[in-house]
């Protein structure tokens, strides 16, 4: 391998990011994608009820923070990473940033993604000034929350205006 291409994740296909049904606290892929990862590219099934670790510490009342959707190249399970969460270089939840102190510090940040895994999506998550979300179970669609799909072809190294 080329070491241009070492630990390049990619997604080629948009994935098709929405909630999962009505009342749901889970979103899914409605397409297939097309992932690359170290010059590896193989193809992901759509994928439904993709929950929200319950390791991820909740988001405070009037706060916007940025959830990222991912594949792990290696066996193509689903996992959603959250600005507040600490985590080891496998990915695993090792804590999380107090969400209330450090508000406007994870709103201004977009998650820890480890080696591994392809981002192909985003939900970016705000709550009015009386409604916290608390990530699997608060439903993406329940009043107070207003959730924002986006479909990615990578990191976004820069930030997401959507």
């Amino acid at each position: 391998m080329h070491r241009e291409m070492a630990n390049i994740a990619a997604c080629y296909t948009s994935a098709g990011v929405a909630i999962n049904a009505p009342g749901a606290a889970t979103i899914k892929t409605t397409s297939a994608s097309q992932i690359m990862f170290n010059g590896a590219i193989k193809s992901v099934a759509a994928t439904s009820a993709i929950a929200f670790p319950s390791t991820i510490a909740s988001q405070p009342a009037g706060t916007t923070f940025t959830y990222l959707l991912t594949f792990k190249f290696s066996d193509s399970s689903a996992r959603i990473f959250g600005p507040q969460e600490l985590l080891d270089v496998n990915g695993t939840n090792i804590g999380n940033r107090n969400p209330t102190a450090n508000a406007t510090a994870i709103a201004n940040s977009l998650p820890r993604v480890p080696n591994g895994f392809v981002v192909v999506g985003a939900v970016k998550i705000t709550t009015d000034a009386s409604t916290v979300f608390t990530p699997g179970t608060t439903a993406l669609d329940a009043s107070g929350i207003t959730p924002t799909y986006t479909n990615l072809s990578g990191y976004p190294d820069y930030g997401i205006t959507v």
